[in-house]
């Protein structure tokens, strides 16, 4: 089980940092309960004297200086250019709670498009196969009907002359027979 170090919506990575984070939390609660943050004076000031004295080290007591940067600029109470930087240290990251996903109905909409994939992947295998089917035992193609019909065509003409070939033939034979009995 992992432990969470957050402080204000950001997660520190070890618990020094963490505990850092929590005195700086702690901090700005006595700067903001110290002083007059109506008079805009007291605003320059405390923003002059976290910079001077470089007291924050993490995000916490960054993003305070921050908004204090921005209400000096916003309400120009010193040009931008003369509000000093402030100076970064370290990063931390922010998090970001996301909403928890119903896993359960995830995984069964997942499910069932499996189930309707695998059935499609059975019709159509179902179907190649009906068509290997009908490629193999149906009827030949034109080409090849059209090539028997002519071969049987011509066998057929094929016998017939050959049964006219025999009764000429025998014809001639009983003709030669009645002219060599004539002589």
């Amino acid at each position: 089980m992992t432990k969470e170090w957050i402080v204000q919506g950001f997660e520190f990575a070890t618990r020094e940092e963490y505990e850092k984070a929590k005195k700086e939390q702690e901090s700005i609660a006595y700067i903001r309960a110290k002083s007059d943050f109506k008079n805009p004076k007291s605003i320059v000031k405390v923003y002059q004297s976290l910079v001077e004295k470089d007291m924050f080290e993490t995000i916490i007591g960054y993003t305070f200086m921050e908004n204090l940067r921005r209400i000096i600029i916003a309400k120009q109470l010193l040009p931008e250019e003369v509000v000093a930087p402030i100076k970064l240290k370290k990063q931390a990251r922010h998090v970001v709670e996301k909403p928890k996903k119903d896993y359960k109905k995830e995984y069964e909409a997942l499910a069932n498009k499996r189930m309707r994939s695998s059935y499609l992947n059975v019709a159509l295998i179902a179907i190649i196969a009906a068509m290997f089917a009908i490629t193999y035992y149906g009827p030949k193609n034109n080409q090849q009907a059209a090539k028997t019909k002519v071969q049987d065509e011509y066998a057929a003409w094929k016998e017939q002359l050959q049964q006219k070939e025999q009764q000429l033939e025998e014809r001639e034979a009983a003709l030669q027979e009645k002219e060599a009995r004539m002589k």
